[in-house]
């Protein structure tokens, strides 16, 4: 019998933030945040990435009429969304909000050369300001079922 983060050690959970505060223009999805280098799992098998968000946006003096957050890797398709309820989008209104995106089990996508992942923002009719201040995500490697 072995113990789990003995025999098969994870990666340490890693917290990545925006450079600056970031302008999601109305209908253009808008890169907030990166690793900007691929993050590989330490030893092979199938891995899910898990992605603990926090994103705090301001409104204009027109709310956005949708706000749709996302995870890609290098740029690609999203492959989990969290859409803020429309009701939350008030004109200057400043919220903090937290979320979780769950990705799907690869063995190839983090090892052994790994992925670059970004967390995406999405407005729609009127823009939306990211704040550098209280935006991060926390990107952590789940052992999936596959060996």
């Amino acid at each position: 019998m072995s113990i789990w983060g003995v025999a098969k050690p994870s990666l340490v959970p890693v917290q990545y933030v925006p450079a600056a505060d970031v302008t999601l223009t109305a209908g253009t999805a808008v890169l907030i945040a990166t690793t900007t280098a691929a993050v590989a799992a330490l030893v092979t098998g199938g891995y899910y990435p898990l992605l603990l968000c926090t994103v705090v946006d301001l409104q204009g003096a027109a709310a956005a009429s949708a706000l749709v957050y996302s995870f890609r890797f290098n740029g690609g398709a999203d492959i989990a969304t969290y859409t803020v309820e429309p009701g939350d989008l008030v004109n200057l209104g400043e919220r903090t909000r937290g979320f979780t995106l769950v990705g799907v089990e690869s063995q190839s996508a983090w090892w052994p050369t790994g992925t670059i992942v970004e967390l995406w923002g999405k407005a729609t009719t009127q823009a939306v300001t990211v704040k550098k201040v209280g935006t991060q995500f926390l990107l952590m490697l789940g052992a999936g079922a596959s060996p």
